[in-house]
Order: structure tokens, then C-alpha cells, then sequence
């Protein structure tokens, strides 16, 4: 599973994020299924891309779930523009999807997920950055069209999780979410 810092597990103090609850319910059912947790904070489409074909090599996934994307919507204020621009989150899908597609056909990409728009204008450890859930839904849109337009499977978040399964910082899920 690669993604960023929600994949990663970042604040869920009580069982380290989904993907480790992931592992668990596995676990629990006697399923002997490897997941690697390759989630990376602040990670964006475009490191990904950097990374993606070496972590596929080594492992040779069956199955490969990708959640990425959030970071690339972050709107730098001095610069006025988002940290990945949007055609180049466009190109950046379509590369990851072509070097996914050479390990396997089995791919989901998970979609995008709100914030709280309170605590992330600005992000709390950076007054440059913003996340704004308009940006937000125009990627999650063009995320969700990449996967039809290519036959992927294609899980929506964006409607899923509540102000109030999101931790302090507006952005990531807490245990409840």
C-alpha cells in the first residue's frame, strides 16, 4: 500500500493507522496476506513516481492499493499555486499506473479525503501552505475520472469520513476514523 503520512499511520496512537488495522483483521482471521505499509509523510505524486518502480521490483505485489495525493493539493500562498499543479498530478497518475501495471493488474487507487479547513489555513507547521477542500475536490475529481477512463478500481473518500473522525491538525484520521 503506498501513500503518505494517512497510509503511514500518522496520529492513530492506538493501532498506528487503517493500514496496520489492515494487517490486523487479516491476523484475526488466520489470512496469511504480506501487506506493506509504504506510506511516507508529506509524500506527493510526484515522490512517489521516484520511488514506485524499486518498491514494486523488490516485492512483487499481487494486489497494489495507492492513496495519494493529498499533499500535492497544498496551496502554497507566496507562490499561488498548488505543490503539484494539477496536469502534472494528471501526468504523475498516469506513470504510477504504468509502472503499477507492469507487476500487476490488481490496482486501487484510494481517493482523496476532506479536511478541516479551520486548522489547515494555514497548516499548523508551515504559514506558506493550506490545504483548502475545493482544491481538494477538484484532484479527488480528476483522480476518480483517471480510474474510470482506465478500467481501476477506484474507492471515494471524500464524502466518508466527518469533522470529527479528523485529528487536531484538520487532516489526518484519528482512531475513529
Amino acid at each position: 500500500i503506498f501513500g503518505d503520512s494517512i497510509v503511514w499511520g500518522a496520529w492513530d496512537k492506538s493501532k498506528n493507522g487503517w493500514v496496520n488495522r489492515l494487517n490486523i483483521y487479516f491476523a484475526e482471521k488466520n489470512k496469511d496476506i504480506n501487506i506493506y505499509n509504504l506510506g511516507i509523510a508529506s509524500e506527493t505524486t510526484s515522490d512517489l513516481l521516484k520511488r514506485v518502480e524499486k518498491e514494486c521490483e523488490i516485492r512483487k505485489p499481487g494486489t497494489i492499493i495507492i492513496a495519494i495525493g493529498i499533499n500535492d493539493t497544498i496551496y502554497l500562498k507566496k507562490e499561488k499555486r498548488t505543490i503539484v499543479e494539477i496536469h502534472d498530478f494528471e501526468d504523475n497518475l498516469e506513470k504510477i499506473k504504468n509502472i503499477c501495471s507492469k507487476y500487476t493488474n490488481n490496482i486501487c487507487f484510494l481517493g482523496l479525503t476532506k479536511v478541516k479547513e479551520k486548522y489547515t489555513n494555514p497548516i499548523a507547521w508551515d504559514d506558506n501552505q493550506s490545504y483548502f477542500n475545493n482544491i481538494i475536490e477538484k484532484y479527488n475529481e480528476s483522480l476518480r475520472c483517471f480510474c474510470i477512463n482506465n478500467r481501476i478500481n477506484f474507492l471515494d473518500m471524500y464524502d466518508i469520513l466527518e469533522e470529527n473522525n479528523l485529528c487536531e491538525d484538520g487532516i489526518h484520521p484519528n482512531e475513529s476514523g
